[in-house]
């Protein structure tokens, strides 16, 4: 299985896994990079973060366009387009186990799709226990 992992926004960081590895990461702005991602590696799902306001950071918000929604929005019509299934897992799944990769991945960015997408193999009972050890340690 190929699973395309989006870690959405105005930097939007990207990785393409299996169940047994890491196959390529990166970043690119907006949703600008979507449509090459499908065909280059012909992805049989996706994941992607979820963006949930939550009441205590609504004000910070005020007057903001919510970009991130936006680039949301396209990334899941572009893959309904392709006919491809997707997931949305919140970003309090990844924060903690992302920081696992520093140093592995340059940017935040590449690390929270890395880490969504090793979740949710996991999740599937489809990651191998290597790929799960990227981010959990040997004991977790």
């Amino acid at each position: 299985m190929i699973v395309l992992a989006l870690d959405p926004g105005h930097t939007t960081g990207w990785a393409v896994l299996t169940e047994e590895k890491v196959v390529a990461t990166g970043l690119f702005a907006g949703y600008d990079g979507v449509p090459d991602l499908l065909v280059g590696y012909e992805p049989d799902m996706a994941v992607m973060e979820d963006f949930i306001l939550y009441p205590w950071r609504s004000q910070a918000l005020a007057w903001n366009q919510l970009r991130t929604v936006q680039y949301l929005g396209v990334m899941k019509y572009l893959l309904d387009e392709a006919e491809i299934s997707y997931v949305l897992q919140q970003a309090v799944l990844v924060k903690k186990l992302s920081k696992r990769l520093i140093g592995k991945y340059s940017s935040q960015h590449e690390r929270d799709a890395v880490t969504h997408g090793i979740v949710y193999l996991q999740r599937q009972g489809l990651a191998t226990k290597e790929l799960r050890h990227l981010i959990w340690r040997r004991d977790d």
